[in-house]
């Protein structure tokens, strides 16, 4: 596996990007936001990807593909990780991640309808409205941080 420059985060885009629509940590690694790890099998044209932020690790890509990675893997990715895997990587999980406690559970994902389309669709439920988030008052949270 091949850890990436910033630089070279385009490489791995193109793989995360459907993970990406249910994990905001990945696009806010990918553009800058926050700090992370990206790591391919390739630097050109990967067939695997994993991206790591904190405690938590995403992977994704095609395991089919994936060839000498396995092992790699499984180094990169500690016992500990909170890990996130396309469904394509159940039958591969012993083979890349050693915490045998570990077990699947669904993830649970709420939103507004209508939100994906943008904020003008967007319809709020009565008693709701938007604002701003204001960064000096979240510099607690690394993830929205500005520090």
């Amino acid at each position: 596996m091949f850890l990436l420059e910033q630089a070279a985060y385009p490489a791995a885009h193109a793989l995360l990007k459907d993970f990406s629509s249910t994990h905001v940590a990945i696009a806010a690694v990918l553009d800058g936001t926050i700090d992370g790890e990206v790591w391919v099998d390739r630097p050109v044209e990967p067939h695997v990807a994993l991206l790591a932020n904190g405690d938590a690790y995403y992977l994704a890509g095609l395991p089919v593909e994936a060839g000498d990675s396995f092992a790699d893997l499984k180094e990169l990715i500690p016992d500990w990780a909170y890990f996130f895997i396309e469904d394509r990587w159940y039958d591969r999980l012993g083979d890349i991640w050693s915490n045998g406690f570990a077990r699947p559970h669904p993830r649970v994902r709420i939103g507004l309808p209508g939100a994906s389309f943008g904020l003008a669709t967007t319809v709020l439920p009565d008693g709701f409205r938007l604002v701003q988030i204001d960064r000096a008052r979240s510099i607690w949270n690394p993830a929205i941080s500005t520090r």
